[in-house]
């Protein structure tokens, strides 16, 4: 193992946390910044590798990417766990994308520093063991076995360098005995398990099997060999065959239609078949596993099934509006005020519109994040001690994956309805302090035109200075725009509802001068309500 850390004090601690397990893991060597670490984990090839985030010189982010840029695939990945403060935890987030195995929350927990290593290690001999089985099969050359066929498969649609190219090919000539005037065409299929007996009984693997075996028997008869593996929860293909572009596409297609009505009357599941474009050479089909990923990723999304092609997305409909964006001040302020039920409304209402839209998958997992994170921020501004206290680290954001358009709407709810259910009993613990006092105080009298500072003074029995500076504290924002806040909130949901005479929408929500309501909400929303209620009309 490896250590890199500005922190001399910190890196001693991780030290000696290592010296008390020396039988499983060894400290071979520390640095300072990220340009020494990157120089150290290059001689010394450490298995796991623990590096801050934020170091001179050359931050972890920078030093992952280095190391991923020279990564040639050909060995099993070293292990790189962040070690990340609460301000940089967004970084870590998106470094898990860049390969990282891992992250852990400074100041670090032993036992969750132990349960991590132990992870790590269990994965790198799960790697090494699966290595070994392959290097021992191609090295006594068992032709085309199913297991280096799966291998092969499993190449095919995680190389990303040319180094893997030049193996996969080296695969096809010299131990599947695949020649160079073949054509090559990928896809992948899903089955719909919705059913929980199909996974706690037989499973997807003995489904897979079945339809891995049709397939197989189906194009052997037409002279076209088939190799398959099992990713996750889906069925990689790979199709192979002396034929033409053309024709290759025509075959497959012939038997994907025939293979999903053989099953629809064998098997009580639907499914989906996401193809790329078939290929000349067999380094270019990298392009069909890009194809058909997207089509996958789309198309899971909104629970399509039969075959389909990226012609099949029409990228002139996907677009997002700007929706969101209009409504981020609806969602901060139903979290500060602990409104679930409103909130649980607007979240469903969003992902229908992104539903109705079918906008991309990757803009459906951002707004997930979107929507969790600023659940997320609000939380953590009202709760200022949450970094000193361990029983809130499950409240940070989820890593939100593919899956349905449902699926991902109900993780969300799920979070944001904790994060909103843990507020709300930390302001009963806090008896209901002044600020939040205020708060609720508000909400009952915006609408009226002589709600002021002077008011609320008086009502709780403060001077205005200590009424403001404990409402500023606890809120982060002054009376006075929360009750802007609350007031152009309100009048946009009135809009919303169908009441487009201003003055009347004015009057309700505490403006007396129908003119001086329209420039705040034009200054608050950068859109005058005139427009806005055309707008909301088209």
């Amino acid at each position: 193992m490896v250590v890199v850390d500005d922190e001399y004090y910190f890196r001693q601690a991780m030290k000696q946390y290592l010296s008390e397990w020396e039988d499983e893991y060894q400290c071979v060597g520390e640095s300072k910044n990220g340009k020494e670490g990157l120089g150290l984990i290059r001689k010394l090839r450490p298995d796991i590798v623990l590096m801050d985030i934020n170091m001179p010189v050359m931050s972890g982010l920078d030093v992952i990417q280095a190391l991923a840029d020279e990564n040639s695939g050909g060995e099993p990945q070293r292990k790189i766990i962040l070690l990340t403060g609460y301000d940089e935890f967004e970084y870590a987030r998106k470094a898990v994308h860049l390969g990282v195995f891992d992250y852990l929350l400074k100041p670090i927990d032993k036992q969750q520093l132990k349960k991590c290593l132990d992870k790590a290690s269990s994965q790198i001999e799960a790697e090494r063991l699966r290595s070994a089985r392959i290097m021992e099969l191609e090295t006594r050359q068992y032709i085309a076995t199913p297991m280096v066929k799966e291998h092969f498969v499993n190449k095919v649609f995680s190389a990303d360098s040319r180094s893997d190219w030049s193996e996969i090919e080296g695969m096809a000539g010299k131990i599947l005995d695949l020649q160079e005037e073949n054509r090559w065409m990928v896809f992948i299929l899903d089955a719909y398990f919705d059913n929980k007996e199909h996974r706690s009984g037989r499973g997807d693997s003995f489904y897979y099997f079945t339809i891995s075996n049709i397939l197989t028997e189906l194009f052997e008869n037409r002279e076209i060999q088939c190799m398959t593996s099992v990713d996750k929860e889906s069925l990689h293909v790979v199709v192979t065959g002396k034929l033409s572009v053309g024709k290759l596409e025509s075959v497959v297609l012939e038997v994907q239609e025939y293979l999903l009505d053989f099953i629809k009357h064998k098997l009580p599941l639907e499914f989906l078949i996401s193809e790329g474009s078939a290929k000349e050479r067999l380094r270019d089909i990298g392009v069909s596993v890009h194809e058909a990923s997207v089509v996958q990723r789309f198309m899971l999304m909104y629970r399509k099934t039969g075959i389909y092609n990226s012609s099949h997305l029409n990228l002139s409909y996907v677009k997002l509006s700007d929706f969101f964006g209009d409504r981020s001040s609806q969602i901060i302020l139903y979290i500060r005020t602990v409104n679930i039920s409103a909130m649980e409304s607007l979240v469903r209402e969003i992902f229908s519109e992104m539903k109705k839209n079918e906008v991309r998958p990757e803009i459906i997992l951002r707004r997930a994040d979107d929507m969790a994170s600023c659940a997320f921020e609000v939380f953590q501004l009202i709760e200022e001690d949450l970094t000193e206290d361990d029983k809130f680290l499950p409240m940070f954001p989820p890593k939100f994956s593919i899956g349905d358009v449902d699926q991902i709407q109900a993780e969300v709810l799920r979070y944001i309805t904790d994060i909103m259910q843990t507020m709300g009993e930390r302001m009963a613990e806090k008896k209901r302090s002044l600020p939040v006092k205020v708060m609720y105080y508000i909400e009952e009298n915006y609408h009226r035109y002589d709600l002021a500072l002077s008011e609320l003074s008086k009502v709780f029995g403060v001077s205005k200075t200590i009424l403001c500076q404990q409402f500023k504290e606890t809120n982060k924002m002054t009376i006075g725009e929360y009750i802007l806040q609350i007031r152009m909130v309100r009048a946009r949901k009135m809009f919303d509802e169908g009441y487009h005479n201003v003055a009347y929408v004015a009057e309700r929500c505490g403006y007396e001068d129908a003119g001086y309501f329209s420039k705040c909400f034009k200054k608050y929303f950068n859109i005058s309500p005139r427009d806005y209620c055309e707008k909301r009309r088209d």
